[in-house]
């Protein structure tokens, strides 16, 4: 989420070579990144540039800053 260029890059290629439907799961937020504004953006980009039609949004965000896996599921955010 923090890098939507290079999520483009990679659904846009399983797009292009297979005939499966392609869903990205993603979070509403991932460190300081977590208004509307900033999610809405990252699924247009891959909507738009990308060509992906379905989504799963999981509904917390995710803290890369300073916890590590097992502390990030833990979380309640």
């Amino acid at each position: 989420m923090k890098q939507p260029d290079i999520a483009v890059d990679v659904v846009s290629a399983m797009v292009r070579n297979t005939n499966l439907p392609i869903s990205v799961k993603t979070r509403i937020g991932v460190d300081e990144h977590s208004t509307f504004e900033y999610i809405a953006s990252y699924i247009k980009k891959l909507v738009e540039e990308a060509g992906c039609k379905h989504f799963i949004i999981h509904a917390r965000r995710v803290y890369l800053e300073g916890l590590n896996p097992a502390k990030n599921e833990l979380s309640p955010h």
